[in-house]
């Protein structure tokens, strides 16, 4: 969501400095809160926040280029977008943790790497967005929402982990999962 900052018609460097400042709570807040709500609530509550706020934003910067009132629907956009980064950066932090503690000690390593590398379809992906947002102002982040939507409804079906005893092989997963 940082590189489509450029989209707001506002000074590029207050953006970036505000960009890299909301993501200084992130950071602070993701263990305790995580410990305190779970894993899985707090992440999901997270990316379904950030992916209604980006959609939002994305919506609201489409409209603003045709409304007279611009400069209030820009502020409210730029906000929208800082919040929406600011609770995705959460989530992502959440996220990492959350899902390393999915796997046995065993493939850990693997998994997480395995994720990772999925994960960087989105910087693939990144330029054509900024491009189409520059055609169609707001494309960008309406689309990163509803992805970031959709992309949390499959974490739904995941298994809680917080105060759950990490399981050590593969052997552990399948008395595990038939037990229940």
């Amino acid at each position: 969501m940082a590189l489509g900052m450029e989209s707001f018609p506002v000074n590029i460097y207050l953006t970036i400095f505000l960009v890299n400042l909301v993501d200084l709570p992130s950071v602070s807040v993701t263990a305790p809160l995580m410990n305190r709500y779970g894993r899985k609530k707090y992440f999901v509550f997270l990316t379904v926040t950030s992916g209604i706020f980006s959609g939002i934003s994305g919506v609201m910067q489409h409209y603003g280029n045709l409304s007279s009132h611009s400069v209030y629907v820009t502020t409210i956009s730029l906000v929208l977008a800082l919040l929406a980064k600011m609770t995705l950066a959460t989530g992502y932090y959440a996220l990492i943790i959350y899902t390393t503690e999915l796997y046995p000690t065993v493939v850990r390593g693997i998994g997480y790497g395995f994720l990772s590398t999925i994960g960087r379809i989105g910087a693939i992906v990144s330029p054509v967005l900024i491009y189409l947002d520059g055609i169609l102002p707001g494309t960008m982040y309406f689309i990163c929402g509803v992805m970031i939507v959709l992309s949390t409804g499959c974490v739904r079906r995941l298994t809680e982990t917080n105060d759950v005893m990490l399981l050590d092989s593969l052997s552990d997963q399948t008395r595990t999962s038939e037990h229940k």
